[in-house]
């Protein structure tokens, strides 16, 4: 392949779906991906899915034991994604005394 030069390759010379991927992330890119991947099957989540742990953990920290609905409005998921993220998350309410502290 060292007799071919890469650079006079453009997206509209590869078969769909490769061209389509490449007019996204550019030709050097997509060389360099089949270059290293060429040959596996890789999956690529959705762009929500990236950020889903994120969210969660962003959701833990916010919760207060009452604020399901604000969340949920917050982050765009409906009122049960809350619930099932903050199910055994105990809340921390700032200036709350703990039962069991020392006073």
């Amino acid at each position: 392949m060292d007799n071919l030069n890469k650079d006079s390759m453009t997206p509209d010379m590869l078969p769909e779906p490769y061209g389509y991927y490449a007019k996204i992330i550019g030709m050097d890119n997509f060389c360099k991906m089949a270059e290293k991947l060429g040959g596996t099957t890789i999956y690529i989540p959705k762009y929500d899915s990236i950020f889903r742990n994120l969210r969660n953990e962003k959701i833990k920290k916010e919760f207060n034991g009452y604020n399901y609905q604000d969340l949920a409005i917050k982050y765009n998921v409906c009122e049960r994604t809350v619930r099932n993220i903050c199910d055994g998350v105990t809340p921390v309410i700032d200036g709350q005394i703990n039962l069991f502290d020392n006073i």
